[in-house]
């Protein structure tokens, strides 16, 4: 039993560790269903306000609550399907109402802290990903370099694996152990119903 708790602990600690890191290194997070998005930032489009090689934060927000001067994060879809995230600021929220209905759609100029220029296309309301809220300096470096065959292989893998065989072999020497404090218990009583037998003869 204590085996399997065991290997299932690393399993767990292994998969939460996969999860996690590849949320933050693939283009659309798998943690945006809880409403948690992090993003390596990998230009300068926006320093001094988001320098490169910083991981942000970005989490869910209504898209009427948006308005200019808010930084949000965004994917775009290029004309062969890949998809590109962008965070950037507005600078400009355009409200149309469509259809009998008259459903409200909201378009949005963006810019880069850094650039002259707005960007040369709008955000559609279904593109904004969520608001920026915050960035760790630096630590997207590091989610970049897991994105990487190498990165990937160094920083999850080969500590992926050194866990498991360390889980192992601390698995394998509890249960050494443990049959070798049986070995000597049972070791103890035979001697003691020798002795008792010895003593009855005599």
């Amino acid at each position: 039993m204590t085996f399997f708790i065991t290997f299932a602990q690393t399993f767990l600690i292994m998969a939460l560790l996969a999860i996690t890191v590849f949320s933050l290194t693939t283009r659309l997070s798998l943690l945006s269903v809880l409403g948690m998005n992090m993003f390596a930032v990998s230009s300068g489009s926006m320093q001094p306000t988001i320098p490169v090689g910083s991981l942000v934060y970005v989490t869910k927000s209504a898209v009427d609550h948006l308005m200019e001067g808010d930084i949000i994060t965004y994917k775009k879809k290029d004309t062969q399907g890949n998809i590109t995230i962008t965070t950037h600021r507005i600078t400009h929220v355009h409200k149309v109402q469509k259809g009998e209905e008259g459903k409200v759609v909201y378009t949005f100029n963006t810019k880069g802290d850094a650039n002259n220029v707005d960007d040369a296309y709008q955000v559609h309301d279904s593109e904004i990903i969520g608001i920026y809220k915050w960035n760790i300096p630096k630590l997207g470096y590091i989610a970049l370099f897991i994105q990487k065959p190498l990165g990937f292989l160094v920083g999850i893998i080969l500590p992926a694996t050194t866990l498991l065989v360390w889980e192992i072999i601390s698995v394998i020497l509890h249960y050494k152990n443990y049959y070798r404090q049986e070995s000597v218990a049972q070791l103890a009583v035979a001697q003691k119903i020798a002795q008792k037998e010895l003593s009855k003869k005599s």
